[in-house]
């Protein structure tokens, strides 16, 4: 698997079913692997994920900055996955916790 984060993710973790999984900056190791959004170019990260029944749950935990752009903080996340997914199995649930540190 191949992730997409966004400029100076930290606190990387990803889990599959409640098992946590290595991963590592696939960026670093493939400098060309560089994924282009409309608000920038993210590095990816890779993990090897082992043979899953037809459900599963994957978590991908990462906390970055907002981005400012014009003088606004933008937020985007890149959930293109379309292309992944079966005719007669085109569903994808993608929950989201955002928390945000304000003053």
């Amino acid at each position: 698997m191949v992730y997409p984060t966004q400029p100076g993710a930290t606190n990387i973790s990803v889990w599959l079913n409640d098992v946590e999984v290595g991963w590592s900056n696939f960026t670093e190791a493939y400098p060309d692997a560089i994924h282009h959004t409309v608000i920038g170019s993210w590095s990816e990260i890779s993990a090897i994920l082992p043979i899953v029944s037809g459900s599963f749950v994957l978590k991908i935990y990462y906390e970055h900055s907002l981005q400012v752009i014009n003088g606004s903080y933008v937020f985007l996340c890149d959930l293109n996955i379309q292309e992944y997914l079966l005719p007669a199995e085109n569903k994808s649930v993608a929950p989201f916790t955002i928390k945000m540190d304000t003053n």
